[in-house]
């Protein structure tokens, strides 16, 4: 006699089957990683490899931003924040107030680096050329040394970590202009850039490693010294060189939280997990 399965029973067979008939894992075994739109990529490419190690793992990463991540920590919905620049004072004190412990852990170096269009020549820019560009006070490339070809730069979000370390870095503390155009996550920025032939944007040297439709343009530090010599950033320049919008990249937790996290952790530290942070174009601890 023919027997009918109920909806439930044709909906968990399905989940099985797209899942490799692997069940739902359980609570532990779970590790939610929120932040850094920078260290998406990275995040995402060291969970795969985590994963193969560990059967019973499931991380699942998101971005948002670095100040995204923060606030999930401390409220509860990640495990492990990824930032792209060093937590705050304020972000510690709320933490501790909540009941958390928190455990900074360095896995890697990230050099900010600022893009046009493929098509645009500028040889360099300063980076009083740059806070000049992003507070509106230039306008044209031409009065950066570039192309007479108005400019129609790109930035991130406020909650960004990449935002706040331009900020203090370049625009030294001065508020960006209005004209920036905000967009969520560096890839997109390299997206926008790519198709605008007057644009500019900065963000991770990642995102933009590789590409044909974008450039990156040298940064002059001194009236000596252009870096990358040559539009090509090393990670000589970028370690121990004289280059200077770098940053540590960082991951949080919690000491009291769960153990596959610290897992997880351990394993980015690791040989094999620097591996993975130098083949996505961060500069590895060791």
């Amino acid at each position: 006699m023919m027997k009918f399965l109920s909806g439930g029973v044709i909906l968990i067979l399905l989940s099985l089957i797209i899942n490799g008939c692997k069940l739902p894992a359980n609570k532990e075994n779970v590790v939610r990683i929120k932040g850094s739109d920078t260290m998406v990529r990275l995040t995402q490419m060291l969970a795969q490899e985590y994963m193969k190690t560990d059967s019973a793992a499931v991380i699942q990463v998101a971005g948002g931003g670095s100040g995204t991540g923060v606030a999930a920590l401390i409220n509860g919905t990640a495990d492990i924040a990824t930032i792209s620049r060093e937590i705050h004072k304020n972000e510690l004190t709320r933490a501790i107030a909540e009941g958390h412990e928190f455990k900074v852990d360095t896995i890697g170096i990230d050099a900010l680096v600022v893009v046009v269009n493929a098509g645009n020549k500028i040889p360099f820019l300063t980076i009083s050329d740059l806070k000049n560009i992003f507070t509106g006070k230039s306008r044209n490339f031409e009065s950066v040394g570039g192309p007479d070809l108005e400019i129609t730069p790109y930035g991130r979000e406020n909650s960004s970590g990449t935002y706040e370390f331009f900020k203090e870095h370049v625009l030294k503390g001065s508020d960006f202009a209005p004209s920036v155009q905000v967009l969520q996550g560096t890839a997109a920025l390299a997206d926008a850039v790519s198709k605008d032939k007057k644009g500019i944007a900065y963000g991770g040297i990642g995102h933009f490693m590789g590409r044909k439709d974008v450039r990156i343009v040298p940064v002059k530090i001194s009236d000596k010294i252009t870096i990358p010599p040559g539009g090509l950033l090393t990670p000589e320049a970028i370690k121990d060189g004289p280059y200077s919008l770098k940053r540590y990249i960082y991951l949080i937790s919690d000491s009291k939280g769960n153990k596959k996290a610290a897992d997880f952790i351990g394993f980015v530290k690791s040989p094999e997990g620097q591996k993975i942070v130098k083949q996505l174009e961060f500069i590895p601890l060791y």
